[in-house]
């Protein structure tokens, strides 16, 4: 019983510094406005609980109406502990979140707001709903703008993996499900539209042709898989013309 209580004495307290390490990294980002200091400026801060082994941009990519959509990853050790997820426009962050990674499960928990300006939040929103024709709601974006998407048809050492959003594609393309394709096309994600246009080209549709011209002018990094390595060195452009 002795052991058991020393037990759960340490893991509330490690639990608690976790929580006020993400409090403290949180407040601290609030404070950067420039978004090509942030990075140097985590690096080089020394927070209460030590400085970070790592912290390494995953990638800044252009997105529309100005915009580029930055990912970052935080960490000791082996995993990250925090991603970091921002968009900028002329070199000033506008709205971002930073949200806490379980290495274990190699997924995100909480997440919050480090930068928070409804405002240009609610006109990007809106921008992007106007051009593509789209219906996204406020948590479906910020959702899609958090969660790690991957391009990934015949991924891993077997060339079998397909990734949740993929084997869904796979399910549209053998259905000739053309209007979930074409949702697809309008998300906010890169890697979902990159999904859609995949579907749509190989079903030889027009639908959404003038969307998929739009996103090859763009031509955004993707989060993709080829072979067995996942990686951020992939546009748009290059995986579209695998199905072209």
């Amino acid at each position: 019983m002795k052991r058991l209580i020393i037990l759960i004495i340490f893991i509330s307290s490690q639990l608690v510094v976790a929580q006020n390490e993400f409090i403290e990294v949180k407040e601290f980002l609030s404070k950067i406005e420039n978004s090509d200091s942030l990075l140097i400026k985590l690096n080089r801060h020394k927070f209460k609980n030590g400085s970070f082994d790592f912290s390494y941009s995953e990638f800044s990519r252009k997105i529309d109406f100005g915009y580029l959509q930055h990912r970052i990853s935080v960490g000791k050790d082996f995993y990250p502990d925090f991603k970091l997820n921002f968009f900028s426009k002329d070199g000033v962050i506008k709205f971002g979140w930073i949200s806490k990674y379980d290495g274990g499960e190699e997924k995100l928990s909480e997440s919050e707001n480090f930068k928070e300006n409804q405002i240009d939040f609610r006109n990007y929103l809106n921008q992007h709903n106007a051009f593509y024709g789209s219906n996204l709601s406020l948590n479906e974006f910020t959702n899609q703008i958090i969660t790690e998407y991957v391009v990934a048809f015949g991924c891993g050492y077997s060339g079998n993996y397909l990734s949740k959003e993929n084997y869904q594609t796979q399910e549209y393309i053998d259905q000739k499900d053309i209007k979930s394709l074409k949702k697809l096309l309008t998300s906010f994600s890169p890697e979902l539209q990159t999904l859609g246009a995949i579907g749509l080209i190989q079903l030889k549709s027009n639908d959404g042709n003038k969307i998929i011209r739009h996103l090859k002018n763009r031509n955004s990094v993707l989060f993709s898989c080829r072979g067995c390595s996942l990686s951020h060195d992939e546009t748009f452009i290059q995986r579209i013309g695998l199905y072209e």
